[in-house]
């Protein structure tokens, strides 16, 4: 593994085109989430999913996540998608 830093805008999920993403746990939504994916609240808690395919972009920033628990989430201060993630080493 690579030990460098990194920021990213994640855009598209592209779920057709990956379908080997897979979620480990349905994360609980956020309130910088509305993404127009109607993600259903899942209560305070994780949920172990274990094999879900990532098919919103909610899905697609925690498998992302999934990644690394040093991976951070920042709301940027425009419209669209504006979730970053990034790792500061």
């Amino acid at each position: 593994h690579l030990n460098i830093s990194f920021f990213v805008v994640p855009c598209c999920t592209y779920s057709r085109e990956f379908p080997h993403r897979r979620l480990k746990y349905i994360p609980p939504p956020r309130p910088h989430d509305s993404d127009g994916d109607n993600d259903k609240d899942n209560g305070n808690m994780n949920i172990n999913v274990n094999d879900k395919r990532v098919t919103t972009y909610s899905d697609l920033l925690a498998y992302l996540q999934e990644k690394s628990p040093d991976i951070q989430r920042h709301l940027l201060p425009f419209e669209g998608k504006n979730v970053c993630l990034y790792r500061i080493v």
